[in-house]
């Protein structure tokens, strides 16, 4: 025997429950459905509709759950960040293609926002050259031609003077060093860091030239 809907009870302008006479759980599911549907109380739900609030149910919940995580966290998450985290609590895959394209759409997750501020978040408290931004925006699952966009960006004299400022930082330990060991530390510290031959050699060469 099918059920049939008990109750309807409007919850806000954008969504409602739906109470079942049978033992069937309350389904809170998007107020556009009374019309896509036409829900009303009395009415026999088919399976198929049964299954399809439970999916609008669902896809509500993650849509709820990623959009907190994106309002909570200091800087924004990546469209493969969101997915996982929602892999993580058990929800279906096409409740989450459908969380992330809503989040797409209305702005909460874009790939090339999270990557400019992760470049600029690093800029500004552990500078890292373009390689090792690059590998850790590849981990965090930014595409290759969002992160080359993003890091195409960079102007090289920012990325020096950020090498300029970890040398002159660390020099200060290595004073007691032979010069030629203090050299090789600070060039070993930068490629560590990511920074291109090129800038390393110059930020060795300025160093040099304020010791002078």
């Amino acid at each position: 025997m099918q059920p049939k809907i008990s109750d309807i009870q409007v919850l806000s302008e954008e969504k409602l429950k739906v109470v079942f006479a049978a033992d069937i759980p309350d389904r809170v599911v998007p107020i556009s459905f009374v019309g896509m549907f036409g829900l009303r109380v009395g009415m026999t739900v088919s399976p198929e509709i049964l299954d399809q609030l439970a999916q609008a149910e669902e896809v509500m919940k993650a849509k709820a759950y990623a959009k907190k995580a994106c309002q909570t966290s200091e800087i924004p998450h990546s469209k493969s960040e969101i997915i996982k985290l929602l892999q993580l609590q058990g929800f279906e895959s096409e409740s989450i293609e459908a969380t992330v394209l809503d989040l797409e759409q209305s702005g909460h997750v874009k790939d090339q926002v999270f990557a400019r501020k992760w470049v600029d978040r690093r800029r500004k408290s552990t500078p890292r050259g373009k390689r090792v931004l690059r590998f850790e925006l590849r981990g965090k699952g930014v595409d290759t031609s969002t992160i080359d966009h993003v890091l195409s960006e960079v102007d090289e004299s920012d990325e020096t003077e950020s090498a300029l400022r970890i040398s002159r930082k660390h020099a200060r330990r290595y004073k007691s060093l032979a010069p030629h060991v203090a050299k090789r530390r600070l060039q070993e510290l930068l490629l560590r860091r990511g920074f291109g031959y090129d800038i390393i050699q110059r930020v060795t060469a300025t160093l040099e030239t304020e010791k002078s």
